[in-house]
This record gives structure tokens, sequence and C-alpha cells, in this order.
């Protein structure tokens, strides 16, 4: 159920919207996840525009959720406009406590 309700909350076009799963280990998140992705890229989005990140990635446990995203607009896109204009949906995968992640620069 989760799967579908988030898959049809991330298809609208027109909403900027966040949609989380939560849950205990185990119980199918990162899985729900590569689903949603591959749906999307079969459905004609261009892989270009899905942003997955593991902030479990030891590399990544180094930076915050805006560099992270500032590099992807730079890489992808060719820009430094804030990523949440560019039409890309991101998918992130927070481990713990996300005060590490979530503080700014």
């Amino acid at each position: 159920m989760a799967y579908y309700e988030a898959l049809r909350m991330i298809k609208y076009k027109t909403l900027r919207r966040f949609a989380i799963l939560s849950g205990a280990r185990r119980v199918g998140k990162t899985t729900s996840m590569y689903q949603m992705i591959e749906n999307l890229i079969d459905e004609g989005v261009n892989p270009k525009n899905i942003l997955y990140v593991s902030f479990d990635n030891p590399i990544v446990k180094l930076v915050n959720i805006e560099t992270v995203l500032s590099i992807y607009g730079m890489l992808y896109h060719e820009t430094k406009v804030p990523v949440l204009k560019i039409p890309a949906i991101a998918f992130l995968y927070l481990l713990g406590s996300l005060s590490h992640t979530a503080k700014t620069s």
C-alpha cells in the first residue's frame, strides 16, 4: 500500500511535495524506492531527472543535503540554480538522526 500511495504522490507534476517512507528496519522502504525509480524510468522520465542518494555512504556522510543537491544540479543540469527549481525527483535515504544531514552550511 505504501508503494502505490507514495508513487501516486510523486507523480503529480504540478505539486511540489515530499513523500516520506518510514518504518522499521527491513520492511521494504529501499526496495519500494528502487521500484518507484524503475517505474518512473519505464514511464519515460529522464534518468538524469531522478536523484537517489543514500546518506549511509561514508563519503556522503561528510556533506549536507544542500551540497549534494547542488552537486547534482551542476553535474546533470549544468546549473547552480537551486535543485527545487529543476524538474527532478529526489530519493534521499536517511538513516538515524537527521541532525547532521539537515543542517545548513
